[in-house]
């Protein structure tokens, strides 16, 4: 039986805490079977036990507290660092949807971060939620 190879243009970013988690599962619930990407969970071990469900091309990784700085600190460090993978000054316009979503909005920083990032998706022609 031959394989099918997954659309590879539905692209997710996804971060949050701990009391993010229900958000989290809720938007993953929702992407196709083909969608590939990350989702990053700021949490200590005693806060998540590590466990969402998502498409298998959906890497889901824990994120530990910045313990110098608040919640949210972590996520913003690791959408900058995916920002800066994902998202080159010098990208094409493309095709390729990104979902995208940051929890952790008690945070200042997490909400500047998002407005970066949806700026950065407008420039490049992508869609981000």
């Amino acid at each position: 039986m031959p394989r099918s190879v997954p659309d590879p243009s539905l692209h997710v970013f996804i971060a949050g805490d701990a009391s993010d988690l229900d958000a989290i599962q809720l938007l993953l619930s929702g992407l196709p079977k083909g969608a590939y990407g990350q989702v990053l969970v700021e949490a200590d071990e005693n806060e998540w036990d590590g466990v969402l469900e998502a498409p298998r091309r959906v890497q889901i990784l824990r994120l530990p507290h910045d313990p110098f700085g608040l919640v949210g600190d972590s996520v913003v460090s690791a959408c900058r660092a995916w920002m800066a993978e994902w998202m080159p000054d010098d990208v094409e316009r493309s095709s390729r949807v990104f979902v995208t979503w940051l929890g952790c909005r008690a945070n200042a920083n997490v909400t500047a971060t998002d407005r970066s990032l949806s700026r950065t998706l407008d420039s490049v022609g992508s869609a981000g939620y």
